[in-house]
């Protein structure tokens, strides 16, 4: 089973036929590169932006360190038991049997399926 990462950024873009970059695209890489399995770190500005509803399910504000930049952050952990289990960082996918993803039920409660 593999797990997503997440990371989302305000800023910049730079749009091109086959190709986007720009300070936006950057961060969010590295804000991915940095997220949990089953999880995503978003920077302030899109935090600042979410509904109040929203807000309390990201953990505190965090420093993150990537290429040498430092980026203040907020993480949600959406997969329950993606940190639990014993992940193969190449193969992206659990070394013991699979897992259901399910979100965690504080999220489903805020915004219910259906």
């Amino acid at each position: 089973m593999r797990w997503f990462r997440i990371g989302a950024a305000t800023g910049e873009i730079i749009i091109y036929p086959d190709d986007l970059t720009g300070i936006a695209a950057t961060d969010a890489v590295r804000l991915e590169g940095n997220a949990k399995p089953g999880g995503c770190l978003i920077d302030l500005a899109i935090f600042a932006a979410l509904p109040d509803q929203f807000k309390n399910l990201y953990e505190d504000q965090e420093n993150v360190i990537a290429k040498g930049e430092v980026f203040q952050a907020r993480r949600i952990q959406m997969a329950q038991g993606a940190l639990e289990q014993d992940i193969d960082p190449i193969k992206g996918a659990t070394k013991r049997g699979s897992y259901k993803l399910a979100l965690q039920e504080k999220l489903w409660k805020v915004c219910p399926a259906g």
